[in-house]
């Protein structure tokens, strides 16, 4: 998004088409659109690495779904206690997609599913141009191999993976705290992005 001095407008461009990629698509999505922004990150992994004066913008799709079937209708109070322990007003927020091995059944199965698909358009459509990356904790591994090859040629650009890979030989060799789908994201091939050392 630039920096405070010189905003890019980026960030504004992105909610935009971001919002006619709804409106289009007819995608049931609620509002408003969550919008945030950070200074850069020291981190070279951060997907808002840079200097601490730049502006990085975070947007949040999100789509809401009813409890779990299973649950029952929610606590003595009337209010439907979520996973994590929080309590909400029996709507949940479905802020990243699921495999379809851990999708629910029923009509929140149906919104999980239709949020695959609309984070899916999203990414498809916006993320390359923009070169926006996920988060680290809502990064989910795609199902189709050409989404997996896309992502993995996206956060290569980004970010330097090949120092990542060797500062991990040398500290993890065991790859203890990797993961299937961290090292297929992670993955060497591809134009690297401006290696740290």
């Amino acid at each position: 998004a630039g920096t405070l001095d010189r905003p890019s407008g980026a960030d504004m461009r992105y909610v935009q088409e971001l919002l006619a990629l709804v409106e289009r698509h007819r995608i049931p999505a609620p509002g408003p659109v969550e919008q945030r922004w950070s200074a850069g990150s020291a981190s070279p992994m951060s997907p808002a690495r840079g200097p601490p004066e730049s502006v990085h913008s975070w947007v949040g799709i999100i789509m809401y779904a009813p409890p779990d079937e299973a649950e029952g209708r929610g606590t003595k109070d009337g209010a439907e206690k979520a996973a994590d322990g929080s309590v909400g007003d029996g709507e949940r927020e479905i802020s990243r997609p699921v495999t379809t091995k851990t999708r629910p059944a029923g009509v929140r199965g149906e919104v999980q599913q239709a949020f695959e698909r609309y984070a899916l358009l999203v990414d498809r459509e916006l993320s390359e141009r923009y070169g926006a990356l996920s988060h680290w904790a809502k990064l989910e591994l795609p199902d189709d191999p050409r989404d997996r090859e896309r992502v993995r040629r996206l956060i290569a650009s980004r970010l330097p993976v090949g120092a990542f890979q060797r500062y991990r030989a040398d500290l993890d060799p065991k790859n203890i705290l990797g993961s299937p789908e961290i090292d297929a994201l992670l993955a060497p091939e591809g134009p690297p992005a401006e290696e740290e050392s």
